[in-house]
């Protein structure tokens, strides 16, 4: 991380900027924002990183579909690649993304290594998520 510049976009305080993402956009981090969200998160059931860590996780389409993919049934690493039409390695850092949040676990049964979605899990992440919108709108009620 370099030393940080000032981006304001209209705002009084300028938003602190690290560096640029690969299209060339800068990387901001809304501290107070962030802050908000942290407080509102901390008094939900699942614990505020694991609820971002979460939502993270489900942010890309792929994680998604493999998480459809595996709600009914357990389903080998090799089938996921091939039904998403990805690189093998490209479906095991998925996997290992959705397996680090808890969102699936994995069986191994000798070679073969099988992915289910934890559906408790997921209704968990949906709860805390919709808990955490409620609790946003009260604030911003009168």
């Amino acid at each position: 991380m370099g030393t940080p510049s000032a981006v304001t976009w209209g705002r009084e305080d300028p938003l602190p900027v690290y560096g640029s993402d690969s299209s060339g956009a800068p990387c901001c981090l809304i501290f107070r924002q962030m802050a908000k969200y942290q407080t509102a998160v901390s008094k939900l059931n699942v614990p505020s990183r694991r609820l971002d860590d979460a939502l993270r996780a489900l942010s890309h389409p792929t994680r998604r579909a493999i998480i459809r993919l595996t709600t009914r049934t357990d389903v080998p690493a090799t089938e996921l690649a091939e039904e998403l039409g990805i690189a093998p390695a490209t479906a095991s850092e998925h996997l290992r993304v959705l397996r680090k949040t808890g969102l699936i676990e994995l069986t191994a049964t000798g070679t073969w290594r099988r992915y289910q979605a934890v559906p408790a899990r997921l209704e968990a992440v949906v709860s805390a998520l919709i808990q955490d919108l409620r609790a946003q709108t009260n604030r911003e009620q009168p």
